[in-house]
């Protein structure tokens, strides 16, 4: 039953996060365009998902929430994100994106999986990263 429930997984996301992220893609600003930077805040609509777990739907949106961010890397349209390692009210993620403008950032933002299925409750705000550190490495 279980890999039933993997492979129905498995179907979802690549019927979901197709789409959003091929527009994304297509969307995403051009070579030599006036691309500025913004942030979303990225908080849990049910906290408690991360003490208790996840309830199947939640995993599913959360696994097409790591897709969608894997590909939007992997395009260029996200260049930072994570989240807090706590797990109480004060956890919260972070998306630092490139955009054109607030219109289009807002759209990068509203078709991420976790905003777009109520499961995340997300704020945007223009950004700029000012400092980067050559040491950063990916952590777990």
């Amino acid at each position: 039953m279980k890999n039933l429930g993997l492979a129905v997984l498995v179907a979802t996301i690549a019927t979901w996060s197709a789409p959003a992220l091929e527009r994304v893609q297509r969307d995403s600003p051009s070579v030599g365009a006036n691309v500025q930077q913004y942030l979303y805040t990225l908080r849990p609509a049910r906290p408690a998902m991360l003490t208790e777990g996840f309830t199947e739907a939640e995993r599913a949106t959360q696994i097409r929430h790591e897709a969608y961010l894997t590909h939007a890397v992997a395009e260029g349209v996200v260049l930072l994100a994570g989240r807090t390692k706590t797990a109480d009210s004060s956890a919260f993620g972070i998306v630092v994106i490139a955009a054109s403008d607030e219109k289009e950032a807002r759209r990068i933002m509203n078709s991420d999986p976790m905003v777009a299925e109520g499961l995340g409750i997300a704020r945007l705000f223009p950004y700029k990263i000012a400092y980067l550190s050559s040491r950063i490495t990916l952590g777990t």
